[in-house]
C-alpha cells in the first residue's frame, strides 16, 4: 500500500520536505529559510546555527539542482527502515556536505567518523508571534 499525503492547498500535489520540492517551485533564499535560519531560530539555536558567518557552526551542502532519482530508504545514512519518501521522483540531489570546513559526505559516502558531532544545546520551544 503506498502512502498518499496531500498540501493542505488542496492542489493534490504530494507533500514533501521543502528539501525535496523540485528547482523552481521555490526560491533558493526560501529554500534556506525553510531548511536552516528559521529551524535555527524556532530551536533557540541561531546565530551558531542556520547562518553563513564569522562565528555560526554551519554545515554547507553542495547541491545538484538537475539531479533526478527516485529516492530509496538506502540513499540515508540511518537506522531507520523505512522512509516516507520512498519511491518518490525528485528533482535536486546533494552531492557534497562539508562539517566545520571539513568535507564530511562526497556522492552518498560519509567521510567522516562516527562520534565527531557536537551537541550543541537548544532552548526550549517557543512559537513565533505572527505579526
Amino acid at each position: 500500500m503506498q502512502r498518499r499525503a496531500h498540501h493542505q492547498d488542496g492542489t493534490g500535489r504530494p507533500a514533501e520536505r521543502p528539501c525535496l520540492h523540485p528547482v523552481g517551485s521555490i526560491s533558493l533564499e526560501k529554500f534556506v529559510a525553510i531548511t536552516a535560519s528559521n529551524p535555527a531560530r524556532l530551536f533557540g539555536l541561531a546565530p551558531r546555527k542556520g547562518s553563513i558567518a564569522i562565528g555560526a557552526d554551519a554545515d554547507l551542502v553542495v547541491w545538484d539542482p538537475g539531479e533526478v532519482r527516485v529516492v530509496r530508504n538506502s540513499d540515508f545514512n540511518h537506522a531507520n527502515d523505512y522512509s516516507p519518501y520512498e519511491g518518490m521522483t525528485v528533482q535536486g540531489w546533494p552531492q557534497m556536505t562539508f562539517v566545520r570546513g571539513e568535507l564530511a559526505m562526497q556522492d552518498g559516502k560519509v567521510l567522516r567518523s562516527r562520534g565527531e558531532g557536537r551537541y550543541l544545546p537548544a532552548a526550549p520551544f517557543r512559537m513565533p508571534t505572527l505579526s
